[in-house]
C-alpha cells in the first residue's frame, strides 16, 4: 500500500486495523514466545517518579470516575466479585458486633448535625469547593476526618468541607488520601474570611 492511499483510508475514516475483531491471529507456540519475552521484565514505566502536582493531577482526573464503568461482566464472574466482598473478607467488617450502636445510626440525622451542615454550605458559599468543569449533582457536606472515627470532630466546622456528588470520595482509601488537601482547603477559606 502506497503512503498516499493510506492517507486516503484514514481521511475516509475507512483506515481500520487489519487486525480489528479478529481472534487467533497468533499460534499457540508466537504467543508463548510473546509471553516468554515478557516475563520478567518490568513496565517501561517502572521506576519514572511523577511530580506532586502531576500525582494531583492524575489524582483529580480519576475522582469519581470507575474504571469498570459501562463494563459488562459473566454472571460468574459477577458471583466471584461478589463472594470476594462478602462478610469477613469486606472492607467495612466490624469483628465485634456489639460496638455497633444504633445510637451511632441516629446521631447522623440530629439537629446539631443539620446545624453543622447548613454552617458549612454557608462557608462555601453553597458551591463545590473544587469547581472544576466536572461539578456534577446535588452538593454534600463532607467530613474530612470520617465521622465514625473521629466523634470530637463531628460538629467542627473545620472538618467539613462542601462537595458536590461527582468530586465527594467514594472509597475509604480516597478519603484518606484526599484529606490533607480538604483540610489545606478549608484553611484557606478561614484565612479569606477572617481578611
Amino acid at each position: 500500500m502506497t503512503k498516499e492511499s493510506w492517507i486516503k483510508r484514514k481521511v475516509n475514516g475507512n483506515g481500520t486495523a487489519w487486525n480489528k475483531g479478529k481472534r487467533g491471529i497468533f499460534s499457540e507456540e508466537s504467543l508463548n514466545k510473546i509471553r516468554l519475552a515478557k516475563l520478567g521484565k518490568p513496565s517501561k514505566r517502572k521506576g519514572i517518579k511523577c511530580s506532586e502536582e502531576t500525582k494531583k493531577k492524575m489524582s483529580l482526573s480519576k475522582m469519581g470516575k470507575s474504571i469498570n464503568k459501562g463494563r459488562v461482566f459473566s454472571e460468574e464472574t459477577r458471583q466471584k466479585m461478589s463472594e470476594a466482598q462478602r462478610g469477613s473478607k469486606s472492607h467495612r467488617w466490624i469483628k465485634n458486633r456489639d460496638e455497633l450502636k444504633k445510637l451511632e445510626r441516629t446521631l447522623a440525622n440530629d439537629s446539631a448535625s443539620n446545624v453543622w451542615r447548613k454552617d458549612i454550605y454557608k462557608r462555601d458559599g453553597w458551591k463545590c469547593r473544587i469547581q472544576n468543569n466536572e461539578c456534577d449533582g446535588r452538593i454534600e457536606a463532607h467530613h474530612i476526618l470520617s465521622w465514625r472515627n473521629h466523634p470530637e470532630l463531628r460538629y467542627n466546622l473545620n472538618n467539613g468541607i462542601t462537595l458536590c456528588k461527582f468530586h465527594h470520595p467514594r472509597k475509604h482509601e480516597e478519603e484518606e488520601r484526599l484529606s490533607p488537601y480538604f483540610q489545606k482547603m478549608v484553611e484557606l477559606s478561614n484565612y479569606q474570611l477572617r481578611n
